[in-house]
């Protein structure tokens, strides 16, 4: 016989609000993460993605709440546990089996024992290091949907059921290629989290004894409490939650400011490969496929990189258009954006301010990309979007 929840009954009990984020506390008060949810980091290596989930760990057992690491991407005891130290943790702390627990499984089964244990002793904060290296474990196919959904349910959707506040830890593809075939298995990730999803990306490196920073962005925030209280500039495609800075003397997650803008949001990897390409891209579409990401993903890296090579109005660079009309001493020719060019002194010869450099025949789309950035508000990445979808 089938069964439906019992409204009347909810009705009865009183319904609430969802509960906000409030784990890993901003220093305004305001959390990052929810707890008895699925949270997710993601972003490229070195940018301070586990730092960030041990920093949450470490509140929770300030605050005599358990904390569960699960490292799977072979980080070792010695380093999980200096980190912890460097993040205010102490050794009286981290030997109390009933605050900490750290756990590096080497096969399905040993893994599945650790969420069994989970339910006994409850953590509140439980971080999975990372989603790799977890569906490795259990002999998943990364680009497979249901190979995923499949382990989401076995590890972190169980441990969620503990009440804990998961934070899995997830890397991007570094090559064209694995993003190409990790297309589907990112679109299954993303639909899985049922608790707030977090791109971390780097502002300065992270080094033993020195600290770093990076700045994080909401990607999916299923109940909304976390979007309540991020920063969205004009153009940016994921809102700005705050800083997260790690120094000698502890670490903390800095709020947005009123008056403050938000920094950017691409990667400066992609904009780094975008910039040294000898054949800049001519569109979005061309730039998206360079990187191996989807358009959506790519646009403000475009952006910055046409920026810094000089293909926008107003900018100015210090690279130059190499393109396939290059001089071998660099100094170009023909429609190219010599070094130092001012785009408002006109972008080579008879060229599209917007979309750099353009051989005669793509003039008609030139006028196209065009009306369509005055229609989005001078946004080119939306602009571009329309034009190349």
């Amino acid at each position: 016989m089938a069964e439906y929840v019992d409204i009347a009954q909810l009705y009865r009990d009183g319904l609430t609000e969802p509960e906000p984020p409030t784990v890993c506390l901003r220093d305004d008060g305001h959390g990052l993460f929810y707890r008895g949810a699925v949270n997710v980091l993601f972003g490229d290596s070195e940018t301070g993605k586990t730092w960030l989930a041990l920093a949450a760990g470490v509140e929770a057992m300030h605050s005599g709440l358990g904390f569960l690491m699960c490292d799977l991407d072979h980080n070792g005891p010695a380093t999980i546990i200096s980190r912890l130290e460097m993040l205010g943790a102490d050794e009286t702390m981290l030997s109390n089996r009933s605050l900490f627990r750290l756990a590096e499984p080497e096969d399905r089964d040993d893994m599945l024992s650790v969420v069994a244990d989970a339910g006994f002793w409850n953590p509140a904060v439980a971080v999975v290091d990372s989603m790799g290296e977890l569906l490795v474990l259990h002999g998943a196919n990364s680009n497979n949907p249901d190979d995923y959904t499949r382990v989401h349910r076995e590890v972190l959707t169980a441990l969620s059921g503990c009440g804990a506040c998961v934070i899995a830890i997830d890397h991007v593809a570094k090559n064209t290629e694995s993003n190409q075939y990790g297309a589907t298995g990112t679109a299954a990730k993303k639909r899985a989290v049922n608790g707030a999803q977090i791109r971390v990306v780097g502002a300065e490196p992270f080094a033993p004894g020195k600290g770093g920073a990076s700045h994080l962005y909401v990607t999916k925030d299923r109940n909304g409490g976390l979007r309540a209280v991020a920063k969205r500039e004009p153009g940016e495609r994921q809102e700005y939650v705050g800083t997260f800075t790690l120094s000698e003397f502890g670490c903390e997650v800095k709020a947005p400011r009123p008056d403050e803008r938000a920094p950017h949001s691409w990667s400066e990897r992609d904009v780094q490969r975008l910039v040294e390409m000898d054949t800049f891209p001519a569109n979005l579409g061309d730039a998206a496929k360079a990187l191996g990401i989807r358009k959506a993903d790519a646009g403000e890296a475009y952006k910055e990189a046409k920026r810094r090579r000089g293909l926008v109005p107003g900018s100015h660079s210090g690279v130059g258009n190499r393109n396939q009309h290059n001089t071998p001493d660099g100094s170009g020719s023909g429609n190219q954006a010599g070094t130092g060019t001012s785009a408002s002194e006109g972008i080579g010869s008879g060229s599209a301010p917007l979309c750099g450099n353009r051989e005669p025949a793509d003039t008609a789309r030139s006028s196209i990309v065009q009306a369509a950035f005055h229609r989005a508000g001078g946004d080119e990445s939306v602009a571009l979007a329309g034009v190349d979808a």
